[in-house]
């Protein structure tokens, strides 16, 4: 909890936040060059004679994960500072595609820990009561109907239950077990709170009411916040993160948009050239973790896009603020003029031509869109006519709509669905 106090004082702490980062940037990349064999030639531009000068950042080299998998070994540290605490060996869920083996610091995780923490202090979370967990549980087995039960979710009460169900577990049977267990508090992916959202509203029940929901893992678009909260009558928490550098982003208390997790991440927003793109401009997201001494991570580009605010955020924090967060590449999709840009559907209008529980949109060619969907019970015919011509009016005029339905929608390894997924120029289209 010591850490969680931290924190909770250094947002509002410009100067002394600014100074702790550039003290751990400074100690993360002299390690880094030290102890790998990664970054033996590529930290010439900020290293000098032994000593840091980040005036030389943007001569750092951008990575990609495909090389950090082709060189996972020459990343691990050989020796660790006592202030890492050890190391976990842990696997990305392969959403991209491929897998990604890597090593956290234990410090990386007490970190994540206690932003989680700030989190709920912000948001003025009962730590005693219980939160539901539905997502691909990494530890326990959580099968339904009895999912599994642990405690400490929360900091402030060590005796804080936690439910936990597998996400791959049918809506269905998810809101019964949700309807068991009463819990106050609800995480899971944004395209699973939809889904369920969905559902409820559809059987017009009332019975299914949360304090908060948080989501993580995946892109939260406005209309799918404003479903969720028509359903469950309480306030979308959402939160941004990598399992490789942890917790990277929480939403503002105040509604402006996203905090960086500056006491953890350095967290650049640049263009395809590597130049930095201007307030407001999306780019690609591009990391270095300020506390994985076993694994660093020096400008690691995530796949994602996102877009930063100029200057502080409206409600005083000093943690600089993403005004945008549109996830990986694989949902921008590819327009008439050969740009990749989000496609900005509405749900509202879609709902129009089409009953669904959840769906997925693919692009598999420029003009050729196949709406993935799972029906709801006991609404009209799908209007395919109508959702191609919703479909040529924002993004292509000679767009052709194919529509799938299906029982359920098959999520990645992850556990997760992207909503938007665009399979142009990928090697699974």
């Amino acid at each position: 909890m010591a850490l969680a106090h931290l924190l909770l004082r250094l947002q509002w702490e410009p100067d002394r936040l600014a100074a702790m980062r550039g003290q751990a940037l400074r100690s993360m990349v002299l390690h880094a060059l030290a102890q790998t064999d990664f970054y033996q030639d590529r930290l010439n531009s900020v290293v000098r004679d032994g000593a840091f000068d980040a005036a030389g950042w943007l001569g750092v080299p951008v990575f990609e994960r495909t090389e950090a998998q082709a060189n996972r070994e020459a990343l691990f540290a050989r020796e660790l500072p006592p202030e890492s605490q050890g190391f976990i060996e842990d696997e990305t869920a392969g959403s991209t595609g491929t897998p990604f083996a890597h090593r956290s610091s234990t410090r990386l995780a007490i970190m994540s820990r206690a932003l989680n923490q700030r989190v709920y202090q912000d948001f003025g979370v009962d730590p005693g009561q219980t939160l539901a967990d539905i997502r691909v549980p990494r530890q326990r087995i959580a099968h339904w109907p009895d999912g599994a039960r642990s405690t400490g979710w929360n900091q402030a009460e060590p005796a804080s239950p936690t439910v936990f169900l597998d996400v791959g577990t049918s809506i269905e049977q998810q809101l019964d077990w949700l309807r068991r267990n009463s819990p106050a508090y609800l995480m899971t992916y944004p395209s699973n709170a939809l889904a369920l959202a969905e559902h409820v509203l559809a059987a017009d029940d009332p019975s299914f009411v949360f304090s908060l929901v948080f989501t993580i893992g995946g892109n939260l678009t406005g209309d799918m916040r404003e479903r969720i909260i028509e359903a469950f009558g309480c306030r979308v928490v959402d939160m941004y993160g990598c399992q490789e550098a942890g917790l990277l982003a929480t939403e503002c208390p105040d509604g402006h948009g996203h905090h960086v997790c500056a006491e953890s991440i350095l967290f650049e927003i640049l263009r395809e050239d590597g130049t930095p793109a201007p307030a407001g401009e999306t780019g690609r997201v591009v990391l270095t973790s300020l506390h994985n001494f076993a694994m660093p991570l020096i400008r690691y580009a995530i796949g994602d896009y996102a877009a930063l605010q100029d200057g502080p955020c409206p409600c005083g924090r000093a943690l600089p603020l993403l005004t945008k967060i549109f996830g990986r590449s694989a949902n921008l999709f590819v327009f008439p003029d050969g740009s990749r840009r989000m496609l900005g559907i509405s749900l509202d209008e879609i709902r129009r031509f089409l009953g669904f529980e959840s769906l997925q949109i693919v692009q598999h060619k420029a003009d050729e869109i196949e709406v993935r969907y799972v029906p709801l019970p006991d609404t009209a015919p799908a209007n395919g006519k109508g959702l191609e011509t919703y479909f040529r009016n924002i993004l292509n005029p000679q767009t052709r709509v194919t529509l799938t339905p299906l029982s359920v929608l098959a999520r990645e390894k992850s556990g997760k669905f992207e909503i938007m997924k665009c399979l142009i120029g990928r090697d699974d289209a």
